[in-house]
């Protein structure tokens, strides 16, 4: 078997989510046809925990005659965060049993970072979203004090200096006594 062309593509930065396709071309460079078994030429696939995850299985029980090139494209949605492994493989079915590609042959490694949680999918992460559950990619926040307008009860922004006089943690809009601090025992006081 000659394997040429062999390919991986998707984000250059992986995340679980993302999909990468696989591409190369195999031909049968030998004397004789072969015939392919139960799982045919496909790309095999390790994923983080070690366990199988091969995709793209075609031309299965079939017969790859001496000459003959098939080219392969297949694509696979990164569920794991960690490191994957993709090779090309193939199955064949011979007289004398079976027999796949050669393990890691040609491997790509590839690292796959966690998901980054993006509640209202505006582009920005909820860890960094001044408004996580409100689509809001413009992060506006007239008065500056990390809450996003889309998120704001109230915009102190002509009274800059009354955000929070007594710095319990409650804006001044909100808090029922702006110059007493509240007592943080999950009750707010009247």
């Amino acid at each position: 078997m000659r394997l040429t062309n062999f390919s991986v593509s998707g984000p250059s930065l992986l995340r679980e989510g993302d999909t990468i396709t696989v591409k190369f071309d195999l031909q049968n460079y030998g004397q004789y046809d072969i015939n392919l078994g139960s799982k045919g030429i496909f790309v095999a696939a390790k994923d983080p925990d070690g366990q199988d995850a091969s995709f793209g299985f075609t031309r299965v029980n079939t017969v790859l005659k001496v000459g003959e090139t098939v080219s392969i494209q297949a694509s696979k949605t990164l569920d794991k965060a960690g490191n994957w492994l993709v090779w090309p493989s193939y199955h064949l079915s011979l007289a004398t049993g079976e027999k796949f590609g050669p393990e890691n042959w040609h491997g790509c490694s590839l690292v796959v970072l966690a998901a980054i949680k993006d509640t209202d999918q505006d582009g920005i992460a909820d860890e960094k979203d001044n408004c996580p559950y409100k689509y809001n990619p413009e992060q506006k926040d007239e008065d500056g004090d990390g809450v996003g307008n889309k998120c704001d009860n109230c915009l102190d922004v002509y009274n800059p200096d009354q955000k929070d006089s007594d710095q319990d943690g409650i804006k001044n809009c909100l808090d029922q006594c702006p110059y007493d601090p509240e007592t943080f025992n999950d009750y707010h006081d009247e």
